[in-house]
């Protein structure tokens, strides 16, 4: 299957997100090694962190209401432009050296402001570009580049910080404009033309997605089987980072095991573009999950470092596939009227449900131990497993036709 629809409009917007991920990428590093470097004190280069990341929290559900109610193209406009004025500015400071602490927390404030109220219009233009049987596809890609990305760009930016302080940042900046560029060319209009005025008070247009989210038991399922996966594996690889380091394993172990992770995602998302289609998506789910519970179950019995780097690839490989399988079908259930706050409602969501296994990870692993953790991570994933084999939401989800399968 090849995506037709405005196919130059999705490549425009797939280049401008993929240079803009990038510069991101890079840049995250940056942050608190400046903040660092400025202070030479670990609670005020973690402060920079935070308030960038507080704030960026707080102006999501807000991000989701503009991009519902103006139009998306100006707001992608808009995000890249301020991205080059921000770390064209933060650039500026580092050469002339006039950085201080406070001016580095209020460019994190404004960064991760502009990151949460207009970064979520990225998310909601994906079915304005595509046919809604070409969704499968166009998020298979968007899969496979985000793990390359993940995989890439945090130590790619160590180097860039290393030749410079300045580098990572005039290089996002000159990504930005890049994005800036590209999105010039999209069409003028995204999403509906004429949305009818909203009638109902802010706070409740602020949580709408929420709304939407409690009265569709189907978004609920396919929410739930994708928040299982994803939080399974975050303490996974959690856990086995910290089993290594309390073993004594070494930092370079620790190292191994995140590259063949993120080797493993960028894998399964190549072979999530070529499985999609082909099975049903009840199939594709169940056997998602059953996999990585299988693989959960064998890393809580194994002590060999070689059978963990193993495991570690094939446990995030089917990880692309569950999203390939789940979001296209979400994505068409979702009103467009409403498209921005839900999706800013599951990410918040997915947010609070990854730190929470992170933090639960931690605290299975200092009681009971790595085995118990694997062993109960896959008993979760079993259970996943049955939903997606059961569930009338999963089931329900249209079966492949002879042309998507071709």
């Amino acid at each position: 299957m090849t995506i037709t629809k405005g196919r130059s409009a999705f490549s425009l917007w797939f280049a401008g997100e993929t240079v803009s991920q990038l510069g991101t990428s890079l840049a995250m590093l940056g942050w608190t090694l400046l903040a660092y470097s400025v202070t030479h004190d670990v609670r005020a280069a973690a402060l920079v962190g935070a308030l960038r990341t507080a704030t960026q929290i707080v102006t999501v559900l807000p991000g989701g209401l503009i991009s519902d109610r103006l139009d998306r193209r100006s707001l992608l406009l808009l995000d890249a432009g301020v991205e080059v004025l921000l770390y064209g500015v933060l650039a500026a400071f580092i050469v002339t050296d006039v950085l201080s602490l406070g001016l580095l927390a209020a460019l994190a404030v404004i960064q991760g402001a502009c990151s949460g109220a207009l970064g979520s219009v990225r998310h909601t233009v994906l079915p304005d570009l595509v046919e809604e049987d070409e969704l499968g596809e166009a998020v298979a890609r968007m899969q496979t580049r985000d793990a390359v990305i993940a995989t890439l760009g945090p130590p790619l930016g160590g180097v860039l910080y290393g030749i410079g302080p300045v580098v990572p940042f005039v290089s996002n900046m000159v990504l930005s404009a890049m994005e800036w560029a590209f999105t010039t060319r999209l069409p003028r209009r995204l999403g509906t033309l004429d949305r009818e005025r909203p009638t109902e008070p802010l706070h409740a247009a602020l949580f709408a997605g929420f709304g939407w989210l409690r009265r569709s038991r189907a978004a609920q399922t396919l929410l739930l089987l994708g928040l299982i996966g994803n939080c399974a594996v975050i303490s996974l690889a959690i856990g086995l980072n910290l089993h290594l380091q309390a073993t004594g394993q070494g930092a370079w172990r620790v190292g191994v095991v995140d590259g063949v992770a993120g080797i493993g995602l960028v894998l399964g998302g190549m072979l999530a573009h070529r499985v999609m289609g082909r099975w049903p998506a009840r199939e594709l789910i169940a056997g998602a999950m059953l996999t990585m519970a299988v693989i959960a179950s064998v890393l809580a019995v194994t002590h060999s470092f070689r059978w963990m780097v193993g495991l570690a690839l094939f446990l995030f490989m089917p990880v692309p596939t569950v999203a390939v399988a789940a979001q296209p079908y979400l994505l068409g259930l979702i009103p467009d009227e409403l498209r921005g706050r839900v999706l800013t409602a599951a990410g918040l969501a997915s947010l609070v449900f990854s730190s929470s296994a992170q933090a639960l990870s931690g605290l299975v692993l200092d009681w009971a131990g790595f085995e118990a953790l694997a062993g109960g991570v896959a008993v979760l994933l079993l259970l996943a497993a049955a939903v997606g084999t059961f569930s009338d939401a999963v089931r329900n989800i249209p079966a492949p036709d002879a042309e998507s399968a071709g």
